[in-house]
């Protein structure tokens, strides 16, 4: 079996002429509820230059979202009456795929987030003529600017942000500004994160959350937020009023091995730290669902110098340097680029190369399903396309904290689908400009469970190397419980294997092997990010270095 074991999930849409775009749209989902469908290539749903849902060329894909019905949408921009207009397409039950539009009141401003309900429920944000960001559920004003918060004694509503949908009940989520709450100690405007159309409370501006030192930031109480299927857990990405930042989970704040999961806080080891990382500035992508799984990505203190983690259920399952599928990940997890089902299986949009040259990748449990250089199906016609490759296509035209991929629940054969943007090369050339951004979809077959996808984090066996970054001379520290053979390995950026630092037989206990910083043909490779690899009996086990130069 390959290791990219997928099918096509969809069928129908792809290159037509704007006149006969509409006509295909029925074909669409056709094979997204069909257990038989062949095997297939990654398909374009939609694109950047096709037909709108008002007979305009789209503009840009923006966003994407998967519900629990087997359905999945996408919001797109397209220019209309001399301005911009958005709408959103998709299937709501594995229907054949449509615009799904709520009202044309959303034709305006979209402000960016939108939920997405099990019942086809579109939550979404947009400006309004008072030049107010107001939040709508299917067409329909969840609260009125001016009037009064009934959860927030005289706070007034004034603006909201951040739309989304509890899937399973299709009730709105939403952050929104209020002035003139009674004595509140921010002043006339702060912010909280609320729920329904009775404005149920999460986190108020200013608020003192049980386990976190500090009160929370008056503007920025929320800068992300995941909700379970029903509600019943939810995940916040938050600042503090001391411009920290914390992760809260169901209303307290966070701990992972005993240590709140704040800015500074060091990472225990239990975790997947070394003792020594520190919970850095930004945390992005907080996700959760009813059985209580979740996930987050990090960085390592300082920002944006530290490793990226993704963190999978209190445990680093990922980080920079891991290997995943037989590639290291050594660039970054993409704003917006984690996604967690009902049965706690994952995606991620996770760079294996460090830029300039990227080369992003879409990583689902424990395997890497698609990346730059993949062929596409272009047309929709179940065969891929003479010249249409997938782009290094995270990086151009998207903003930051928008979400990228889209993960369905398991079908009845065990398989899932993974939806994501990215842009699609059909000119085979290597400039973006002739790149067209895209909604994609790949059926993933033959997937382990997230459960039984070890670790990649930092290990017991294997420390950091020191001192890191290194002018050239660094040591690196091993330990081992019994006499084992082993080998040491120095790799590049791009997983080609650089020095063999050690391969033989060694007795237990603690060891220390010295890297020069040059190659095995002797010769003293640049400055840049390596990484270490341990290899031993039943460990497997990588850490990232910095050589600055070499001796």
């Amino acid at each position: 079996m390959s290791r990219r074991c997928v099918r096509s999930s969809l069928s129908g849409l792809g290159v037509f002429p704007a006149p006969v775009a509409l006509l295909v749209l029925s074909g669409i989902f056709a094979g997204l509820t069909s257990e038989s469908a062949a095997a297939g290539p990654l398909t374009v749903l939609l694109r950047e230059g096709q037909q709108s849902e008002a007979d305009s060329l789209i503009a840009s894909v923006m966003e994407v979202r998967a519900n629990h019905s087997r359905g999945c949408a996408v919001a797109a921009a397209w220019r209309a009456n001399g301005g911009n207009a958005h709408g959103f397409w998709g299937s709501v039950h594995g229907e054949p795929g449509h615009w799904i539009t709520p009202s044309d009141a959303v034709r305006e401003t979209l402000q960016r987030h939108f939920g997405f309900g099990d019942d086809g429920q579109i939550c979404y944000a947009h400006t309004t003529t008072d030049t107010m960001q107001t939040i709508w559920l299917d067409g329909v004003q969840v609260y009125m600017p001016g009037t009064f918060c009934p959860s927030v004694p005289g706070g007034r509503w004034k603006e909201g942000s951040l739309p989304g949908i509890i899937p399973g009940t299709g009730v709105p989520v939403y952050r929104a500004r209020l002035t003139g709450a009674l004595g509140h100690p921010c002043g006339p405007q702060h912010y909280g994160l609320f729920t329904g159309f009775d404005a149920t409370l999460i986190v108020l501006g200013h608020q003192t959350v049980p386990g976190v030192p500090d009160p929370l930031s008056c503007a920025w109480c929320v800068l992300q937020c995941g909700f379970s299927e029903l509600g019943s857990h939810h995940l916040v990405y938050s600042y503090l009023f001391d411009l920290g930042t914390v992760m809260i989970m169901d209303g307290a704040g966070l701990e992972l091995g005993g240590t709140l999961v704040m800015r500074g806080n060091i990472i225990p080891p239990s975790v997947g730290g070394d003792g020594t990382d520190k919970w850095g500035l930004i945390f992005d992508s907080p996700r959760v669902n009813e059985a209580g799984d979740f996930l987050f990505a990090a960085y390592v203190d300082p920002y944006p110098g530290g490793d990226q983690l993704f963190v999978y259920n209190g445990l680093i399952h990922y980080r920079e340097g891991s290997w995943v599928d037989g590639e290291i990940v050594a660039g970054k997890i993409l704003c917006g680029g984690g996604a967690l089902n009902a049965g706690g299986d994952f995606a991620l949009l996770w760079a294996y190369h460090e830029e300039p040259d990227p080369h992003p990748a879409v990583i689902v449990n424990d395997r890497i399903v698609a990346t730059a250089g993949d062929p596409v199906d272009f047309d929709g016609d179940g065969v891929v396309d003479a010249g249409a490759t997938l782009a290094p296509f995270f990086y151009s035209g998207l903003q930051t904290f928008m979400d990228r991929v889209a993960l369905s629940d398991r079908d009845g054969a065990g398989n899932v689908t993974v939806y994501f943007l990215a842009e699609v090369d059909t000119a085979g050339t290597p400039t973006a400009y002739d790149d067209l951004e895209c909604f994609l979809a790949l059926e993933v077959e033959d997937l382990a469970t997230a459960a039984d996808v070890s670790t990649g984090g930092p290990a017991e066996v294997l420390a950091q190397n020191t001192p890191n970054p290194s002018t050239g001379r660094t040591e690196i520290r091993f330990a081992l419980e019994r006499h084992s053979p082993v080998r040491l390995t120095v790799y590049d950026v791009a997983g080609r294997r650089v020095a063999t630092l050690l391969e033989e037989s060694v007795p237990a206990g603690p060891h220390a092997v010295q890297w020069s910083g040059r190659n095995d043909r002797g010769e003293t490779v640049p400055g840049g990010v390596y990484f270490y690899r341990l290899e031993a009996p039943g460990i497997v086990e990588t850490r990232k270095l910095i050589l600055l130069g070499a001796d």
